[in-house]
């Protein structure tokens, strides 16, 4: 994408009518936009949760104690990044900025780059969501088919079937290659100072987690190298269902769309219209669902108003709703987080199907 893409200046009324309402809310309410104390709890329960697992690993006497301990740590994983980095990566964990920046180190910690997954994240996704080849978070390999302006292979027509396994080494991808190739593809952007310090927190990150995670225990404890491997691909494999159950519910289902700028690089719309074009919740009624992801099921709520806390998604939702009705704004929210998963699974068989005439035209 050569030009710089641009929204229309439409739906200001809608915008201001609902920055107002919510703005009243905070001020009615005497509530400020960061984390309160129950976020700050709820971090310190799920981190000391995640350590007394890791612990508890080097005082397995069992396997099954083991694999107890690792898969215990998955989902854990998901929801200290969600709960934690992902707030800290848009400043709202706390209005301390280096409290804030330190925080989001936790994807770090985890096995990602925090760097590399704020670029993504921030400066891309929330900038320009499900605009093809430029929307880095939600750029996808060739295997799978989401945006209907991606090639169709072969191989398209069965990805609905095939795509649960990929699915579920997800955080394997992301830790042991994906990150690898964006932080090669992103170098060519910083200076050579710049590439020493990240290039050393980068590596020295990844070298610390598979210690952590795989060298550590193997030397301490009485399993052989293959049944800690299991136990780290145990743990992978629940956290990636943990996090791809999110992911594909919020910007990828069947009522998502995928704009296309023309060639001078706009829209055609409005920026606040994009986002409930691309943008859906799940299982916004469940106060489960929205404490352990951190608010990642009110996502329109997210992608609207960035710089909230996701304590105060719900009744943020609630106000986004009401207006939405008043300004014929439509929403395509979804009951729970399973409800999600089969509308993304039907909006991959739906590539698979409108692809297959682009494909018999290329093989005549």
């Amino acid at each position: 994408m050569k030009n710089k893409l641009t929204y229309t200046n439409t739906d200001q009324d809608f915008l201001l009518e609902l920055n107002n309402r919510v703005q009243a809310y905070f001020r009615n309410e005497g509530l400020s936009k960061y984390g309160n104390q129950s976020l700050y709890i709820k971090a310190a329960v799920l981190f000391l949760l995640y350590l007394g697992s890791y612990m508890l690993l080097f005082f397995s006497v069992s396997l099954s104690q083991l694999y107890f301990c690792y898969a215990v740590m998955g989902p854990l994983t998901v929801f200290l990044a969600l709960n934690i980095g992902h707030e800290a990566a848009h400043h709202i964990f706390t209005k301390n900025k280096k409290w804030n920046n330190l925080l989001v180190y936790v994807f770090d910690f985890m096995g990602a780059s925090s760097k590399i997954w704020t670029y993504k994240h921030v400066h891309s996704h929330h900038q320009h969501t499900n605009v093809h080849k430029v929307d880095l978070e939600l750029k996808q390999p060739p295997i799978v088919r989401i945006f209907p302006q991606s090639c169709y292979k072969f191989f398209h027509r069965c990805q609905q079937y095939y795509m649960p396994l990929l699915y579920s080494i997800y955080t394997l991808v992301w830790f042991c290659f994906r990150d690898y190739k964006d932080f090669f593809d992103l170098r060519e952007k910083m200076t050579k100072g710049q590439l020493v310090k990240e290039g050393l927190q980068f590596f020295g990150s990844k070298v610390f987690f598979m210690s952590r995670m795989l060298f550590i225990p193997a030397l301490i404890l009485p399993f052989n190298c293959w049944e800690i491997l299991a136990g780290f691909l145990l743990s992978n494999v629940i956290a990636s269902i943990t996090v791809t159950f999110a992911l594909i519910s919020t910007h990828v289902g069947e009522h998502s769309e995928f704009p296309e700028p023309d060639d001078t690089g706009s829209l055609g719309h409005s920026w606040v219209r994009h986002q409930f074009m691309t943008t859906s919740d799940f299982s916004t009624d469940s106060r489960i669902v929205t404490e352990l992801y951190g608010g990642f099921n009110h996502h329109l709520t997210h992608h609207l108003f960035p710089y909230i806390s996701h304590v105060h998604y719900p009744k943020v939702t609630k106000i986004i709703r009401e207006v939405s009705k008043d300004y014929n704004f439509v929403t395509h929210p979804q009951p729970t987080i399973l409800s999600a998963v089969r509308s993304h699974f039907r909006l991959l068989k739906q590539r698979a199907v409108e692809g297959r005439g682009q494909l018999e035209w290329m093989e005549m």
